[in-house]
């Protein structure tokens, strides 16, 4: 389902005689915002706490010269810089594949801040030439109006990463317009806690400071034979034993295995 879809299916109004299907507008949108787009740009977001570096204990996701079930592994394994630490505050895919922060700028100085995904910073400055002018309450228009103009190029990968950063600036002003947190806008709170999960396989460290609900990158895929897929299991029974009979184990597969291997995988780490 598409996220347009999606909003038109669930901003209903109770009470209001809507049925499901039928395009209906959010509450904060009875009315004109009084607020105007008018630009867009690229920033740098920076945590105002730096992460220390640490040193890999384990098998990291992102560890340098790490197996990974990965799908381009038929054309020969990938490969990353070589080093021995890992720094959170670096970018996982830098320079225009990588991931981007946009800021919507409007004319009464409420600013909305978005972070996009990998390759979209190509694109978002693009996005520009159908929001400024537009009122940004008027969200569920402005991604179909985004959506429709990048038919073209669009309609998955890098087009909607950008298309999702600017998004998430837009909702960002109207939660700071109406002093509303962007959940209740969009419906309102659903459950008390939100569970989290860790994915990295270095365990001993995510251990360490709290997460018992670990996503490993699995580091071996069809092309690796019966042996991968003994290590495969290993990988599972040794974080098995680190978090207990009470962790939460999940494997990142990352497009990377086939239906009998994913059968076999299964049947592997079931113990």
């Amino acid at each position: 389902m598409k996220r347009r879809d999606w909003l038109r299916a669930t901003a209903l109004v109770s009470g209001s005689g809507l049925v499901a299907g039928e395009a209906a507008p959010f509450a904060f949108q009875s009315g004109k915002s009084g607020l105007k787009i008018t630009g867009l740009r690229l920033v740098e977001a920076r945590s105002r706490k730096r992460l220390p570096p640490y040193k890999i204990a384990y098998e990291n996701w992102s560890a340098p010269n790490t197996a990974k079930a990965l799908p381009m592994n038929r054309y020969g394994p990938g490969r990353q810089a070589s080093g021995e630490t890992f720094d959170p505050n670096l970018p996982l895919f830098p320079g225009v594949g990588g991931a981007f922060t946009v800021e919507v700028a409007t004319d009464k100085g409420v600013t909305g801040y978005g972070r996009g995904g990998n390759g979209g910073k190509a694109h978002v400055l693009d996005l520009a030439r159908w929001l400024v002018g537009e009122d940004p309450f008027d969200v569920a228009r402005l991604w179909d109006v985004m959506y429709l103009n990048t038919l073209t190029y669009g309609r998955a990968g890098a087009a909607i990463h950008a298309i999702s950063g600017v998004d998430l600036a837009l909702w960002d002003i109207i939660g700071k317009a109406t002093g509303w947190p962007v959940y209740k806008l969009i419906g309102g709170a659903t459950k008390p806690r939100i569970p989290s999960y860790a994915t990295l396989n270095d365990v001993q460290w995510k251990k360490k400071i709290g997460f018992k609900k670990i996503k490993l990158a699995l580091p071996f895929g069809p092309l690796d034979g019966r042996d991968g897929l003994k290590k495969n299991a290993e990988l599972v029974q040794y974080v098995r034993e680190e978090l207990g009979p009470d962790g939460e184990i999940m494997l990142d597969c990352w497009m990377a295995l086939d239906e009998p291997y994913t059968l076999a995988l299964a049947e592997a780490v079931a113990p």
